[in-house]
Formats: C-alpha cells, structure tokens, sequence
C-alpha cells in the first residue's frame, strides 16, 4: 500500500476535532456498533480507506501530533483485550456468588421491603430513612484530620479496593478527600459493619476540569482490602448499557432542605429519569456547561409526585437499581449537580459512558 501523506491526514481529522480528547493505544473502543481498538492511523488500513474516500474516521484522541483512531479490530485482539463491559459483567458476577445471601433474616426489627421502595410523598430533599446495610455499597468520604473528620460526600464501592464517586469531591473546602468510611448508616454513631481506610492514590477521569460540569467522575483507592463475606459489605455492579430504567434510587447522608447540614442517617429517594431535552429547560448552556447537558454521559432525574431530589453532601453517591434476589445493585449514575435542591432536576454522571476507563484502572488487564 502507498503512503498517505500525513499533512493531508491531519487537515482532514483537525477539521472534525471540535473538543480534545485522550486515549491509550490499545484502549477498546466502539464504532457503529462494532469492536474496535485505538491505534495509530497509520497502523489502520480501513481509516485510511475512509479518508481517501473523504469520510472520517472515529478519533480516540492524538499521540502527540499523530492521530489514533478506533480501528476495528481482529477476534484474536478482541480476546486479548476484551470488549468493553466484558471484566466489569464477569466481576459482577463472582461479586454476587460471593456475597449470595445464606439466610432470608434481616438484622432490622421492620422486614427490608423487596426492590425498589414505593414512591411516597414527601419523599434525599424528601427522602426517608434507609435500612441499616440496605445499601451495602455506600461509602463516605472524609476530610481533615483524623481526630476532626468531616463527611461531605458519597460514594460506591464497587471492588476490593475502590470506590466510585465524583471528581468535584476529590478537593473541597477542607481539603483532599483523605479517608473512606465502609458500612456507615449513622454518621454520628459506630455501626459494628462499619470499616474505614486512608485513601491510597486518587483517579479523577483524564478529562475532567474543577470549572466544567462534564466527566465527572473518580475512583478512590484505599489502603486496605474488603472481605466481602465479611460485616455485611457488598459491592455495587456497573451499568453497562446507555439505556437506564424510569425509575431508580439515590441515596446518601445529604442536606434534607437546601443550606441544611448534611443528614446523620443514610436517606433514599425514588427517582424518574427526565429526558435531556426537558432538563435543558433549567439547565441551560452556559458558564461551565458550554456544550450544554451530553446525553451520553449525563443522567437527568428528578420527582415527577414531590420535589425528592439529592442536595449538598449527596454529591459523588450513587443512583442505582436493585439487582434481584441478590441484595446487590447496580450503580446507574453518579450525583455531580442540580440547582436549589428539589427545585429543579439534578444531574448524573452516566457510568455506562465510563467503563472502560473504570475497568482499566480498577482491573487492569494482566499481562
């Protein structure tokens, strides 16, 4: 095959780059519904046809000055690498036969109610009290000196090692986020369920910016490593699927009125999924949110009967649904932002735009 000419490759890919973006070669990637890998445009004979052709082949991102772009890949490179969702949907699976439940009793004096709690009014704005391990993912992250923590955000523990939460909790006010409370239901009082770790290293997503709202999401590892046999904590799975229910939970220790102190007991909400269109309405384009809300990678939701709705000290805890029979759930989104607490919908970071990225750091693939 003759060589391309690199100077017209780049005018061509430089013309439809309308935002940076960042990948590692070898990264899986997806392209009109098929398998790809990120490679190197010169590494990728069916890019180049594309660009002969005058059409465009999908970007990854840039090494340098070189373009890389999803090129569909051989089997033999799938099974090296594997699709995406593929190590997240095998761990969810060894995570529920782990922790499959042995006994039909709970350590409440009210049975835990199956599935999804009915949706009452008033409703985490309007929310109630959560069953002590109802949600036995739910992680806290603490700020400040051991001797004073302060707890102001959520989050999910979804491995041995790691919690999901979101970018903009990883530095506040008080401070890097420092420590990992498992277990909790009470702030103010010890749970015996309870574990706590120092954090270890901290991963916010490679394209997140403090003064945008998008890619809002990090994962956390501590120092330590959960048994999950043990104190009654569970993992939550990753939703693998754009596509999410109509109806699905949050939970977190939250403001229950906006300016509030965040709450001391573990509070859940029934959510509906707004479309984006609708949520548009009140959250407009603008400072910090210039390409306005990105159905891909965002969720809306808020109450269609009250103003239930997550609020200060929500911020990195998960929306999430049920998986049957299992006691476990999955993680749908993550709380990122909203307006006034229960006055308008809130927005979620969608965990489905992310596994790759999740999957990379939390298992990485052995050599």
């Amino acid at each position: 095959m003759l060589p391309v000419r690199k100077t017209f490759l780049y005018t061509i890919l430089i013309s439809v780059l309308t935002f940076n973006v960042s990948a590692q070669l070898s990264e899986i990637c997806e392209n009109s519904g098929k398998i790809g890998a990120c490679l190197l445009l010169e590494q990728c004979p069916a890019a180049i046809k594309l660009i002969k052709e005058r059409k465009h082949p999908k970007l990854c991102g840039f090494d340098k000055k070189d373009p890389i772009v999803c090129c569909e890949i051989e089997t033999e490179l799938v099974n090296k690498f594997g699709a995406p969702g593929d190590i997240a949907r095998q761990k969810c699976s060894e995570y529920i036969t782990i922790t499959k439940p042995t006994t039909t009793t709970t350590t409440t004096t009210t049975p835990r109610p199956p599935g999804l709690p009915p949706i009452v009014s008033p409703f985490v704005i309007d929310g109630y009290d959560a069953y002590p391990l109802e949600f036995p993912h739910m992680a806290l992250l603490g700020y400040g000196p051991e001797d004073n923590i302060e707890w102001k955000c959520g989050g999910s523990l979804i491995s041995e090692k790691f919690v999901l939460t979101a970018a903009h909790c990883i530095n506040t006010r008080l401070g890097t986020v420092a420590f990992i409370k498992l277990g909790a239901h009470h702030i103010s009082t010890f749970s015996i369920h309870e574990r706590q770790f120092n954090v270890k290293k901290i991963h916010p997503h490679p394209d997140y910016d403090s003064l945008q709202k998008y890619n809002d999401i990090a994962l956390i590892e501590f120092d330590g490593e959960v048994v999950f046999q043990s104190r009654g904590l569970k993992p939550s799975c990753l939703q693998l699927e754009k596509e999410v229910p109509d109806i699905f939970i949050a939970t977190g220790w939250g403001a229950t009125e906006y300016g509030d102190d965040i709450h001391d007991t573990l509070q859940k909400v029934n959510l509906t999924l707004i479309p984006i269109e609708t949520c548009e309405r009140t959250h407009r384009p603008g400072r910090g949110l210039e390409q306005g809300l990105i159905d891909d990678s965002q969720i809306c939701a808020g109450s269609v009967q009250g103003r239930g709705d997550t609020c200060q000290g929500d911020s990195g805890g998960p929306i999430q649904v049920e998986i049957e029979g299992t006691q476990m759930y999955t993680t749908l989104g993550i709380t990122s932002f909203g307006k006034k607490c229960g006055l308008a919908p809130g927005v979620y970071t969608r965990v489905s735009h992310y596994v790759s990225w999740i999957e990379s750091i939390v298992w990485p693939a052995q050599e």
